[in-house]
């Protein structure tokens, strides 16, 4: 019939349903990253703008949807959660923010999506997390050079000092032997 469609459509957009979580914490939308399905990722984005609900929903890991998508390094779902409005600057379980994760994972495709698709002045690269590092610091203790490289092209401070021990991202890399990333930041 003629009118189901709409009513259908309707009662989806004004459910709770795509912000109901499941034991773990996990939205539809959590498991729509995970899995990897963009399709789906960008359904659930529709209907939660829709539903004037956020993207940072966190789960009991206190992972959102934005942090999901770094670690399981998939750039297109960052650069759409981004573009959707899902915050940059959220902070995991440990402090850490999308840049972080995406140093520690070793992916800079995921970092360049975030910065990218990120409005201006909405990443703050000298942001702790709470070890004290910046993402700087993490790209430079996982040897990712290419997270280096464009840390320090968006204006990263080279000289930060993390909060613990005072250190600079070089001095971490003297400390932790690595020649590559000392003669990068040098």
């Amino acid at each position: 019939t003629p009118w189901y469609a709409p009513w259908n459509t309707l009662c989806q957009l004004t459910s709770p349903w795509p912000a109901r979580a499941d034991e773990d914490g996990d939205t539809p939308l959590h498991i729509a990253v995970v899995q990897g399905n963009l399709a789906a990722v960008h359904r659930l984005v529709s209907l939660f703008q829709h539903g004037g609900r956020e993207l940072d929903i966190y789960n009991n890991l206190r992972q959102t949807p934005l942090h999901l998508a770094v670690i399981t390094t998939l750039p297109s779902v960052v650069r759409l959660l981004v573009m959707a409005g899902a915050s940059p600057m959220a902070l995991d379980r440990h402090g850490q923010t999308a840049a972080h994760l995406a140093c520690e994972h070793r992916s800079p495709t995921c970092l360049r999506a975030l910065l990218d698709s990120a409005a201006p002045g909405t990443v703050d690269l000298e942001a702790r997390n709470y070890d004290g590092l910046t993402a700087l610091h993490v790209a430079v203790n996982m040897e990712c050079p290419e997270a280096v490289l464009l840390l320090l092209e968006r204006g990263a401070d080279i000289d930060a000092v993390d909060i613990k021990s005072g250190r600079s991202p070089l001095i971490h890399a003297v400390e932790n032997n690595s020649l590559s990333m000392v003669q990068l930041l040098l």
